[in-house]
């Protein structure tokens, strides 16, 4: 005893070769030539282009100067930030306290957090960028 079946459908069905339909597409392993290493030669760099010297980088400042700016990401980036930090500091220290080798390290990172957001900010920056000395140039050329 089954389903009933629309006439239609069964007709259909009879019709449809399914072993055809349902036949994986896929060659088997044997089937084709195999295609060889590629012959196709590979390009080849100028020797000029090997010969030039690096180009340096122009330094660039990093210095947030909008007050606004600099209101809203200590808001927005440095409050949850300092918060996050004062957390893990309670938690670090709340009793008991098993592991003092790891409250401390826990400390020092909760300072780093409390600290980094306010002193990247509002930290004092050297009036001329650092740059790295390239080729050519020593350290002491790039000090003012």
């Amino acid at each position: 005893m089954g389903f009933p079946v629309d006439p239609t459908l069964k007709s259909l069905l009879e019709r449809t070769n399914l072993d055809e339909l349902l036949a994986p597409d896929i060659p088997a392993v044997g089937d084709g030539p195999v295609d060889g290493p590629s012959t196709r030669p590979r390009p080849r760099i100028a020797a000029a282009v090997l010969e030039q010297p690096p180009v340096e980088a122009d330094p660039v400042d990093y210095e947030i100067r909008s007050p606004i700016a600099r209101t809203f990401i200590l808001l927005m980036l440095g409050g949850p930030c300092i918060f996050m930090g004062m957390m893990l500091m309670e938690k670090c220290w709340s009793p008991p306290v098993e592991h003092p080798v790891l409250s401390m390290m826990g400390t020092v990172w909760a300072l780093a957090m409390i600290g980094a957001v306010p002193y990247r900010l509002l930290g004092r920056r050297p009036a001329t960028p650092v740059t790295r000395p390239g080729p050519g140039t020593s350290v002491q050329s790039l000090r003012p």
